[in-house]
Protein backbone atom coordinates (compact mmCIF):
# COMPACT_ATOMS: atom_id res chain seq x y z
CA UNK A 1 0.00 0.00 0.00
CA UNK A 2 1.26 3.76 -0.67
CA UNK A 3 -0.10 7.01 0.78
CA UNK A 4 -2.40 9.02 -1.08
CA UNK A 5 -2.71 13.00 -0.76
CA UNK A 6 -5.92 13.37 -3.59
CA UNK A 7 -8.04 13.83 -0.65
CA UNK A 8 -8.06 15.58 2.26
CA UNK A 9 -5.53 14.54 4.65
CA UNK A 10 -6.03 14.26 8.80
CA UNK A 11 -4.31 17.59 9.46
CA UNK A 12 -6.00 20.00 7.33
CA UNK A 13 -8.66 21.61 8.51
CA UNK A 14 -11.95 21.91 6.16
CA UNK A 15 -12.77 25.13 4.77
CA UNK A 16 -16.04 26.84 5.51
CA UNK A 17 -17.25 29.56 3.77
CA UNK A 18 -20.52 31.82 4.39
CA UNK A 19 -21.60 34.69 2.00
CA UNK A 20 -24.43 36.34 0.59
CA UNK A 21 -23.78 36.24 -3.44
CA UNK A 22 -26.77 38.50 -4.29
CA UNK A 23 -27.63 36.69 -7.15
CA UNK A 24 -26.81 33.60 -9.36
CA UNK A 25 -29.62 33.21 -12.02
CA UNK A 26 -27.04 34.70 -14.62
CA UNK A 27 -23.92 32.44 -15.84
CA UNK A 28 -21.68 35.14 -15.78
CA UNK A 29 -22.21 35.60 -11.99
CA UNK A 30 -21.97 31.99 -11.21
CA UNK A 31 -18.97 31.77 -12.66
CA UNK A 32 -17.18 34.34 -11.62
CA UNK A 33 -18.85 33.53 -7.56
CA UNK A 34 -17.63 29.93 -8.05
CA UNK A 35 -14.27 30.92 -9.08
CA UNK A 36 -13.63 32.86 -6.44
CA UNK A 37 -14.93 30.00 -3.91
CA UNK A 38 -12.40 28.01 -5.97
CA UNK A 39 -9.66 29.99 -5.34
CA UNK A 40 -10.64 30.47 -1.24
CA UNK A 41 -10.14 26.73 -1.08
CA UNK A 42 -14.04 26.34 -0.15
CA UNK A 43 -15.07 22.79 0.89
CA UNK A 44 -18.64 23.33 3.00
CA UNK A 45 -20.12 26.54 1.47
CA UNK A 46 -23.10 28.80 2.91
CA UNK A 47 -24.78 30.78 0.37
CA UNK A 48 -27.54 33.65 0.56
CA UNK A 49 -29.27 34.81 -1.81
CA UNK A 50 -28.94 32.66 -4.70
CA UNK A 51 -31.72 33.79 -6.38
CA UNK A 52 -32.84 30.32 -7.84
CA UNK A 53 -36.62 29.43 -9.05
CA UNK A 54 -37.48 26.02 -7.74
CA UNK A 55 -37.40 24.46 -11.30
CA UNK A 56 -33.74 25.81 -11.79
CA UNK A 57 -31.98 24.22 -8.78
CA UNK A 58 -29.50 22.19 -11.23
CA UNK A 59 -27.83 25.87 -11.67
CA UNK A 60 -25.89 25.21 -8.58
CA UNK A 61 -23.84 22.32 -9.72
CA UNK A 62 -20.26 22.44 -10.45
CA UNK A 63 -17.63 19.60 -11.16
CA UNK A 64 -15.86 20.23 -8.07
CA UNK A 65 -19.17 19.83 -5.92
CA UNK A 66 -20.65 16.93 -4.92
CA UNK A 67 -23.47 17.65 -2.74
CA UNK A 68 -25.67 20.49 -3.05
CA UNK A 69 -29.07 21.12 -0.70
CA UNK A 70 -31.34 24.06 -0.90
CA UNK A 71 -34.34 26.31 -0.66
CA UNK A 72 -35.33 28.14 -2.78
CA UNK A 73 -38.05 30.97 -3.13
CA UNK A 74 -37.89 32.81 -6.77
CA UNK A 75 -35.70 33.98 -9.35
CA UNK A 76 -35.55 37.63 -7.93
CA UNK A 77 -35.25 37.02 -4.38
CA UNK A 78 -34.40 34.74 -1.14
CA UNK A 79 -33.05 31.58 -1.56
CA UNK A 80 -29.89 29.19 0.02
CA UNK A 81 -27.85 26.73 -0.54
CA UNK A 82 -25.37 24.35 1.32
CA UNK A 83 -22.84 22.78 -1.23
CA UNK A 84 -20.12 20.60 -0.26
CA UNK A 85 -17.37 19.91 -2.15
CA UNK A 86 -16.27 15.98 -3.07
CA UNK A 87 -13.43 15.94 -1.40
CA UNK A 88 -15.35 16.09 2.08
CA UNK A 89 -16.30 12.89 3.33
CA UNK A 90 -20.08 14.23 4.73
CA UNK A 91 -22.73 11.55 4.97
CA UNK A 92 -26.11 12.67 4.44
CA UNK A 93 -28.95 11.89 7.32
CA UNK A 94 -31.55 15.13 6.65
CA UNK A 95 -32.54 18.16 5.31
CA UNK A 96 -35.08 20.70 6.24
CA UNK A 97 -36.18 23.63 3.99
CA UNK A 98 -37.56 26.74 4.55
CA UNK A 99 -40.18 27.18 1.49
CA UNK A 100 -39.86 30.85 1.98
CA UNK A 101 -36.28 30.12 1.22
CA UNK A 102 -35.04 31.79 4.21
CA UNK A 103 -33.20 28.76 5.71
CA UNK A 104 -32.17 24.90 4.69
CA UNK A 105 -30.82 22.78 7.48
CA UNK A 106 -28.69 19.53 6.80
CA UNK A 107 -27.60 16.90 9.43
CA UNK A 108 -25.41 14.39 8.65
CA UNK A 109 -21.60 13.23 9.44
CA UNK A 110 -18.02 14.43 8.88
CA UNK A 111 -15.41 11.64 9.67
CA UNK A 112 -18.11 10.09 11.65
CA UNK A 113 -18.52 13.40 13.79
CA UNK A 114 -22.79 14.22 13.80
CA UNK A 115 -22.83 18.15 12.74
CA UNK A 116 -26.02 20.11 12.03
CA UNK A 117 -25.55 22.88 9.36
CA UNK A 118 -27.72 25.60 9.56
CA UNK A 119 -27.58 28.03 6.72
CA UNK A 120 -29.99 31.06 7.39
CA UNK A 121 -30.73 34.24 5.14
CA UNK A 122 -32.59 36.78 7.97
CA UNK A 123 -35.53 39.05 6.82
CA UNK A 124 -33.73 42.62 6.57
CA UNK A 125 -35.92 44.09 9.48
CA UNK A 126 -36.38 43.76 12.87
CA UNK A 127 -37.70 40.49 13.32
CA UNK A 128 -36.61 38.67 16.89
CA UNK A 129 -39.56 36.24 15.79
CA UNK A 130 -37.60 34.52 13.40
CA UNK A 131 -34.69 34.29 15.35
CA UNK A 132 -36.95 32.84 17.89
CA UNK A 133 -38.33 30.60 15.60
CA UNK A 134 -34.74 29.21 14.09
CA UNK A 135 -33.17 28.27 17.46
CA UNK A 136 -36.62 26.12 18.65
CA UNK A 137 -35.75 24.18 15.61
CA UNK A 138 -32.01 23.84 15.88
CA UNK A 139 -32.86 22.91 19.90
CA UNK A 140 -33.81 19.29 18.90
CA UNK A 141 -29.94 19.20 17.78
CA UNK A 142 -27.80 19.51 20.64
CA UNK A 143 -26.56 16.18 20.28
CA UNK A 144 -24.58 17.06 16.95
CA UNK A 145 -21.93 19.53 16.62
CA UNK A 146 -23.83 22.73 15.28
CA UNK A 147 -22.18 25.15 12.94
CA UNK A 148 -24.52 28.39 11.45
CA UNK A 149 -23.52 30.61 9.15
CA UNK A 150 -25.19 33.05 6.87
CA UNK A 151 -26.23 36.81 6.33
CA UNK A 152 -28.23 37.82 9.60
CA UNK A 153 -29.47 41.32 8.45
CA UNK A 154 -28.03 41.73 12.37
CA UNK A 155 -24.91 42.66 14.34
CA UNK A 156 -24.28 40.91 17.51
CA UNK A 157 -22.09 44.49 19.13
CA UNK A 158 -24.06 47.71 18.49
CA UNK A 159 -20.48 49.18 18.73
CA UNK A 160 -17.81 47.03 17.32
CA UNK A 161 -19.74 45.51 14.84
CA UNK A 162 -20.47 48.93 13.07
CA UNK A 163 -18.53 51.77 11.56
CA UNK A 164 -21.14 54.41 12.36
CA UNK A 165 -20.45 56.86 15.07
CA UNK A 166 -24.08 57.51 15.36
CA UNK A 167 -25.84 55.79 18.19
CA UNK A 168 -27.16 52.15 17.14
CA UNK A 169 -31.04 52.05 17.07
CA UNK A 170 -32.51 50.23 19.77
CA UNK A 171 -33.10 46.45 17.82
CA UNK A 172 -35.40 43.74 19.57
CA UNK A 173 -33.33 41.13 17.46
CA UNK A 174 -30.09 41.97 18.47
CA UNK A 175 -30.39 40.92 22.62
CA UNK A 176 -33.08 38.16 21.61
CA UNK A 177 -30.01 37.02 18.68
CA UNK A 178 -27.41 36.94 21.86
CA UNK A 179 -29.42 35.98 24.47
CA UNK A 180 -30.28 32.61 21.97
CA UNK A 181 -26.92 32.08 21.34
CA UNK A 182 -25.90 32.39 24.89
CA UNK A 183 -28.82 29.79 25.70
CA UNK A 184 -27.86 26.94 23.11
CA UNK A 185 -24.41 27.32 24.26
CA UNK A 186 -22.96 28.71 20.46
CA UNK A 187 -20.00 31.11 19.98
CA UNK A 188 -19.57 33.85 17.76
CA UNK A 189 -16.32 32.12 16.68
CA UNK A 190 -15.01 35.31 14.48
CA UNK A 191 -16.03 37.59 17.77
CA UNK A 192 -14.17 35.13 19.84
CA UNK A 193 -11.09 34.85 18.24
CA UNK A 194 -10.83 38.82 17.34
CA UNK A 195 -12.47 40.22 20.60
CA UNK A 196 -11.55 44.35 19.82
CA UNK A 197 -11.14 44.23 16.27
CA UNK A 198 -13.20 45.89 13.87
CA UNK A 199 -14.26 43.95 10.63
CA UNK A 200 -17.41 44.50 8.35
CA UNK A 201 -18.95 42.28 6.12
CA UNK A 202 -21.73 44.43 3.95
CA UNK A 203 -21.56 47.78 2.93
CA UNK A 204 -25.05 50.02 3.04
CA UNK A 205 -24.28 52.76 -0.06
CA UNK A 206 -27.99 53.79 1.13
CA UNK A 207 -26.17 54.81 4.70
CA UNK A 208 -22.97 55.51 3.59
CA UNK A 209 -21.59 52.82 6.16
CA UNK A 210 -20.21 49.35 6.88
CA UNK A 211 -21.70 46.63 9.26
CA UNK A 212 -20.61 43.05 10.48
CA UNK A 213 -23.59 41.20 10.22
CA UNK A 214 -22.35 37.74 8.38
CA UNK A 215 -21.67 35.48 10.99
CA UNK A 216 -20.42 31.91 11.43
CA UNK A 217 -22.38 30.78 15.37
CA UNK A 218 -20.66 27.81 16.50
CA UNK A 219 -20.67 24.78 19.07
CA UNK A 220 -18.55 25.61 21.86
CA UNK A 221 -17.24 22.24 21.29
CA UNK A 222 -16.10 23.32 18.10
CA UNK A 223 -13.62 25.94 19.96
CA UNK A 224 -10.54 23.88 20.26
CA UNK A 225 -10.60 22.64 16.78
CA UNK A 226 -11.23 25.86 15.26
CA UNK A 227 -8.18 26.86 13.63
CA UNK A 228 -9.31 30.38 12.21
CA UNK A 229 -11.81 32.40 10.65
CA UNK A 230 -11.53 35.86 9.16
CA UNK A 231 -13.61 38.06 6.58
CA UNK A 232 -11.95 38.35 2.63
CA UNK A 233 -12.69 41.46 0.86
CA UNK A 234 -16.02 42.64 -0.70
CA UNK A 235 -16.28 41.93 -4.22
CA UNK A 236 -18.17 40.35 -6.72
CA UNK A 237 -21.40 40.68 -4.32
CA UNK A 238 -22.34 43.89 -1.71
CA UNK A 239 -20.79 41.35 1.02
CA UNK A 240 -17.82 39.44 2.12
CA UNK A 241 -17.29 36.20 2.23
CA UNK A 242 -16.50 34.76 5.61
CA UNK A 243 -14.09 31.70 5.52
CA UNK A 244 -14.17 29.15 9.16
CA UNK A 245 -11.49 26.33 9.22
CA UNK A 246 -12.07 23.84 11.56
CA UNK A 247 -10.53 20.40 12.14
CA UNK A 248 -12.26 17.22 11.63
CA UNK A 249 -9.58 14.70 12.04
CA UNK A 250 -10.81 12.96 15.06
CA UNK A 251 -11.41 9.77 13.63
CA UNK A 252 -10.30 10.56 10.38
CA UNK A 253 -7.81 8.30 8.10
CA UNK A 254 -4.23 9.89 7.88
CA UNK A 255 -4.07 8.48 4.37
CA UNK A 256 -5.87 7.19 1.20
CA UNK A 257 -4.77 4.22 0.10
CA UNK A 258 -4.42 1.93 -3.28
CA UNK A 259 -2.51 -1.59 -4.11
CA UNK A 260 0.95 -0.71 -5.14
CA UNK A 261 2.42 -1.50 -8.64
CA UNK A 262 2.36 -3.07 -10.16
CA UNK A 263 -0.74 -4.61 -8.51
CA UNK A 264 -2.99 -1.50 -9.08
CA UNK A 265 -1.51 -1.47 -13.11
CA UNK A 266 -2.96 -5.16 -13.64
CA UNK A 267 -6.40 -5.14 -15.51
CA UNK A 268 -7.22 -8.45 -14.63
CA UNK A 269 -6.71 -7.89 -10.81
CA UNK A 270 -9.00 -4.79 -11.27
CA UNK A 271 -11.56 -6.33 -12.99
CA UNK A 272 -11.27 -9.34 -10.26
CA UNK A 273 -12.28 -6.66 -7.13
CA UNK A 274 -14.56 -4.96 -9.01
CA UNK A 275 -16.56 -8.22 -9.56
CA UNK A 276 -16.00 -8.87 -6.08
CA UNK A 277 -16.94 -5.62 -4.91
CA UNK A 278 -20.73 -5.64 -7.34
CA UNK A 279 -21.50 -9.14 -6.30
CA UNK A 280 -21.26 -8.49 -2.61
CA UNK A 281 -23.37 -5.21 -2.70
CA UNK A 282 -25.65 -7.63 -5.45
CA UNK A 283 -26.23 -10.44 -2.59
CA UNK A 284 -26.13 -8.08 0.50
CA UNK A 285 -28.55 -4.72 -0.85
CA UNK A 286 -32.05 -5.43 -0.68
CA UNK A 287 -33.09 -2.27 -3.00
CA UNK A 288 -33.98 -0.07 -0.09
CA UNK A 289 -30.35 1.81 -0.32
CA UNK A 290 -28.36 2.84 -3.04
CA UNK A 291 -25.16 0.78 -3.41
CA UNK A 292 -23.30 4.41 -3.59
CA UNK A 293 -24.80 5.02 -0.23
CA UNK A 294 -23.65 1.66 1.14
CA UNK A 295 -20.29 1.46 -0.52
CA UNK A 296 -19.61 5.16 1.18
CA UNK A 297 -20.20 4.19 4.46
CA UNK A 298 -18.35 0.88 3.97
CA UNK A 299 -15.42 2.46 2.17
CA UNK A 300 -14.60 4.61 4.80
CA UNK A 301 -14.11 2.08 7.53
CA UNK A 302 -12.12 -0.01 5.32
CA UNK A 303 -9.92 2.64 4.57
CA UNK A 304 -8.99 2.57 8.46
CA UNK A 305 -8.35 -1.35 8.34
CA UNK A 306 -5.70 -0.02 5.50
CA UNK A 307 -5.79 -4.35 4.17
CA UNK A 308 -2.69 -5.14 2.63
CA UNK A 309 -4.10 -8.37 0.37
CA UNK A 310 -7.21 -9.32 -1.93
CA UNK A 311 -8.07 -11.51 0.89
CA UNK A 312 -8.24 -8.91 3.69
CA UNK A 313 -10.03 -6.44 1.55
CA UNK A 314 -12.73 -9.17 0.97
CA UNK A 315 -12.96 -9.97 4.69
CA UNK A 316 -12.97 -6.03 5.65
CA UNK A 317 -15.62 -5.45 3.37
CA UNK A 318 -17.84 -8.67 4.35
CA UNK A 319 -16.89 -7.60 8.42
CA UNK A 320 -17.86 -3.59 8.24
CA UNK A 321 -21.11 -4.59 5.83
CA UNK A 322 -22.68 -6.72 8.90
CA UNK A 323 -21.29 -3.72 11.09
CA UNK A 324 -23.20 -1.26 9.51
CA UNK A 325 -26.07 -0.32 12.50
CA UNK A 326 -29.56 -1.07 11.12
CA UNK A 327 -30.48 2.46 12.28
CA UNK A 328 -28.28 4.17 10.09
CA UNK A 329 -29.97 2.17 7.13
CA UNK A 330 -33.24 2.88 8.07
CA UNK A 331 -32.26 6.57 8.04
CA UNK A 332 -31.32 6.27 4.78
CA UNK A 333 -33.83 4.91 3.41
CA UNK A 334 -36.39 7.70 5.38
CA UNK A 335 -34.25 10.21 3.66
CA UNK A 336 -35.20 9.20 -0.19
CA UNK A 337 -38.62 10.63 -0.84
CA UNK A 338 -36.98 14.34 0.85
CA UNK A 339 -34.07 14.01 -1.35
CA UNK A 340 -36.38 12.88 -4.94
CA UNK A 341 -38.33 16.22 -3.28
CA UNK A 342 -35.38 18.71 -3.66
CA UNK A 343 -34.15 17.38 -6.86
CA UNK A 344 -37.14 17.10 -8.79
Amino acid sequence: MQDNSTFKSSMSPINFVSWNCRGLGKALKRAKVFSHLKSLSSDIIFLQETHIHPTEQRRLRSSWVSQVYQANFSSKARGVAILIRKSIPFIFNSMSADPGGRYVLVTGEINSIPVALLNIYAPNCDCPDFFCKIFDIIAQFNNRDMIIGGDFNCYLDPVLDRSSNKVASSLKSVSVLNNLIKSLNLVDIWRLQHPSDRKYSFFSPSHGSFTRIDHFLIDSKLISRTVSSLYHGILISDHAPLLLQIHFNLHAPSFNWKFIPPINSDQALKDFISAKISDFLLFNDKGDVSDSNIWRIIKRKVQQRRPKTIEQLEACIRHEWESIPISKLETLVSSVPRRLSVVR
